[in-house]
């Protein structure tokens, strides 16, 4: 594709498609050229807002017709710095689009409606280019997720996974473990991981200056991986192997627990930590019919909110409470991008332990447990004591 467009037009688009608050800063930007005009979608999950430009000779000309797909935060952030009244959109090549206006001129890594972002030496190794903000971010995630479950960073590796039409991102230190999807290579790219060590990983990034908007390579080799990011380029070791998982089997004697929806779970812990506040304690109360989450302040009381999507998998009581520390589970919840993800307390092992049956019973995370008790100890100390739950 290969246009021509005036920036206040391409803005005003793009202000009609994406909500002034930011909901689509995580989504995608698809720019369709044909059939005499421009049609502009934002997509994010399976929303899709879209607005339409008529071709016009005084503000749009399309020289050839074509699909583009780019992250919404940094080509919004792109188009709106952009010196000239003229933007000129070129892509995709190579996995790249190109955006030109006045003096300055970008290049975005395209989604799954460009050119697969693969390319390779002549060695066959494979490099992919990748929107560095988006990658920085999503590694953050993953480490803070797993910072949150108790592993140190000078111990813990991340995994970079590549299979059929989408990659993942993990870091682990053998026992903990977090992971996120982060989309589609397109095509060429599949069927390969590499381990690398996280901390020189992240500091490598912080020294490559990961801007809005830049590009960064990831060039894969037989014993260690080239990170570069315009002239500057970082080489780090691989890790041989792969860091052992433990299979977690939480359907044993003493075990309580249940699977629930994970973006359920995610939203209501998010309002749960909105009332206890970053180091809050939270509260998941199990009973025969259904399982809530609740927050206790000093000025609101108790919130307490209904889970919806939960299935019991292991049942040593009927009733079961558990107290965990807010922030800190959900930083984990948001690492784990499977639909269902699974809780269980009880057995031999104290903390809760967090698995994702879909992605081979792995052990995703061990969460420290603040307070265990059955509904029925409480109601027991409670009728003993009195006060208030």
């Amino acid at each position: 594709m290969r246009l021509m467009i005036k920036r206040d037009l391409l803005m005003e688009a793009c202000d009609q498609v994406v909500p002034a608050g930011g909901g689509f800063r995580t989504g995608e930007l698809h720019l369709t050229a044909g059939g005499g005009e421009l049609a502009v979608s934002a997509v994010a999950g399976r929303i899709v807002h879209q607005a339409v430009v008529p071709v016009d000779a005084g503000s749009l000309k399309i020289e050839h017709i074509g699909r583009l797909a780019l992250p919404a935060r940094y080509f919004l952030g792109v188009i709106r710095q952009a010196d000239g009244e003229w933007l000129e959109l070129e892509g995709p090549s190579g996995g790249m689009a190109r955006i030109k206006s006045g003096q300055s001129e970008h290049r975005l890594a395209v989604a799954e409606f460009g050119e697969p972002p693969v390319l390779a030496d002549a060695a066959g190794h494979p490099a992919f280019v990748l929107d560095a903000g988006s990658f920085h971010s999503r590694l953050k995630q993953v480490l803070f997720a797993a910072a949150a479950s108790g592993s140190r960073l000078p111990l813990t590796g991340i995994l970079i996974e590549a299979g059929g039409s989408s990659w993942k991102l993990s870091a682990t230190d053998g026992v903990r473990y977090a992971s996120c999807r982060m989309g589609a290579w397109g095509g060429g790219g599949a069927g390969w991981s590499c381990l690398l060590p996280a901390k020189p990983l992240h500091d490598s990034l912080k020294a490559l200056g990961m801007e809005k908007g830049a590009s960064l390579s990831l060039a894969i080799f037989p014993f260690q991986v080239q990170l570069s990011a315009g002239r500057a380029k970082v080489q780090l070791p691989r890790l041989e192997g792969r860091l052992p998982f433990i299979k977690e089997d939480i359907s044993g004697e003493g075990v309580q627990g249940i699977s629930l929806d994970s973006a359920a779970f995610r939203q209501a812990l998010d309002r749960a930590c909105l009332v206890a506040g970053p180091s809050g304690a939270v509260r998941l109360s199990v009973d025969a019919e259904a399982a809530f989450l609740s927050a206790r302040t000093a000025g609101v009381g108790e919130t307490r909110q209904r889970l919806l999507g939960v299935e019991r998998i292991a049942a040593a009581e009927s009733s079961w409470q558990v107290l965990f520390h807010g922030g800190g589970m959900r930083e984990i919840a948001h690492a784990i991008d499977y639909p269902r993800l699974s809780l269980a307390i009880g057995g031999r092992q104290k903390p809760i332990r967090i698995t994702v049956p879909e992605d081979e019973g792995r052990l995703y995370m061990i969460a420290p447990i603040l307070e265990a008790v059955s509904l029925q100890e409480e109601a027991e100390l409670h009728s003993k004591w009195g006060g208030a739950r």
